[in-house]
């Protein structure tokens, strides 16, 4: 029983920190390979707003960071405020400029089907915006801007494009806010002399993002313009996420205080079942210490043998998950489309070491017990 209790406490807790690590890893490669691992963009920019346009002057500048040592590319990219009207339906989004050329390497494995635009008329919507604009593939749109003329008078001026590419994130904020389409339309809409938004950059695998954060605040140094992490750019998402680390907390100290009741419970009953030879090993002249000692080294065989089970478990239904894909979950809601789990070698050696040490720590407890037995009546006892 108490082996059973260990086992499985070890193995919900290591499976739960595989849960939380593959879910916010999952989500984070999603918003790095649509934003960035890094973006730079105005000082003044509120989440979810029009974006704030830099001053031209500003590019020489930043294109030093194409040569910083770590950053694998870097894209320069404008983004406005826009309707998009079909037939049908009209949605307000924000489009975001960006070369045909890039298109393809942008998207990467968030494009379902797509067809080679014939002229820079062309838009990449995604699956979710389509459904509510009843379009489809080669259809026909119109996106509406509002410009500033030559009198500061705010006028419409719109666009016909034609869509060449659906694409899924499963990220609403993505795919129900931003269509692609060619830099060139973007930038006309534009003021003066403001014809980029935001610098996303890319950073090479295994290099450290603060460092290299760090390093672009000292090289640009420019106040106007701010650097954020893909954290720090999508902060609903991520406090989101925090709010689920704070409920997998609670649970583990759920369990854990389960686990250590178990292992107390056990060991006393062990204890109160060799009540004779406990007294038998008294009246020889045995230490209490010595006793101790005895139950202890049961003790530890149970933990052991339950923490190696444990993660045998986790281990296994972890490997399981990612490769079946058993466990689904509603991609509106949680982004991703399967529960994603991600074993971390430090966690679960973490894991078992404060296992270890809370097993032990609860058996203080139960090994007072055999001080207030007497020997006479222990001997007795059957």
């Amino acid at each position: 029983m108490a082996i059973l209790s260990v086992s499985l406490s070890v193995a919900v807790i290591v499976i739960a920190f595989a849960t939380v690590r593959g879910f916010r890893d999952e989500i984070k490669h999603k918003i790095s390979m649509v934003h960035g691992d890094l973006v730079i963009d105005a000082a003044v920019n509120v989440e979810n707003s029009e974006p704030v346009p830099l001053n031209d002057s500003l590019i020489p500048n930043l294109q030093k960071i194409l040569k910083l040592a770590g950053v694998d590319r870097v894209l320069f990219s404008s983004s406005k405020a826009s309707i998009i009207k079909s037939d049908e339906e009209i949605e307000g989004i924000i489009a975001k400029g960006i070369l045909n050329t890039q298109l393809k390497k942008y998207l990467g494995e968030f494009a379902i089907e797509s067809v080679v635009p014939i002229d820079e008329h062309w838009v990449a919507i995604s699956k979710t915006l389509a459904k509510r604009l009843n379009v489809g593939l080669n259809d026909n749109l119109k996106l509406v801007f509002f410009v500033q003329d030559s009198t500061g008078n705010t006028r419409p001026r719109a666009r016909k494009l034609t869509i060449t590419t659906l694409f899924e994130t499963g990220v609403d904020k993505v795919d129900a806010n931003m269509v692609l389409l060619d830099e060139s339309i973007v930038t006309r809409m534009m003021p003066e002399n403001y014809s980029i938004t935001q610098l996303e950059i890319w950073v090479k695998p295994g290099k450290n993002i603060t460092e290299i954060k760090k390093s672009i605040q000292n090289m640009i140094d420019i106040k106007s313009v701010r650097v954020n992490s893909a954290e720090e750019f999508n902060r609903q998402i991520f406090d989101w996420l925090s709010i689920l680390d704070l409920n997998v907390i609670i649970l583990l100290c759920l369990i854990t205080i389960v686990a250590i009741t178990a292992t107390c419970t056990t060991l006393l009953i062990l204890m109160t079942e060799r009540t004779a030879f406990i007294g038998l090993m008294q009246s020889m002249g045995a230490r209490y210490a010595d006793i101790q000692k005895i139950f202890i080294y049961q003790a530890s065989i149970i933990a052991i043998t339950g923490i190696l089970i444990g993660n045998f478990i986790a281990i296994g239904l972890c490997v399981l998950q990612n490769h079946f894909k058993w466990l689904t979950l509603n991609q509106e809601v949680y982004f991703i489309k399967y529960v994603a789990m991600k074993i971390n070698v430090l966690e679960v050696l973490t894991v078992d070491v404060f296992s270890i040490a809370l097993i032990y720590l609860s058996l203080y407890i139960p090994a007072r017990y055999i001080k207030k037995i007497h020997p006479i009546i222990a001997l007795k006892f059957k």
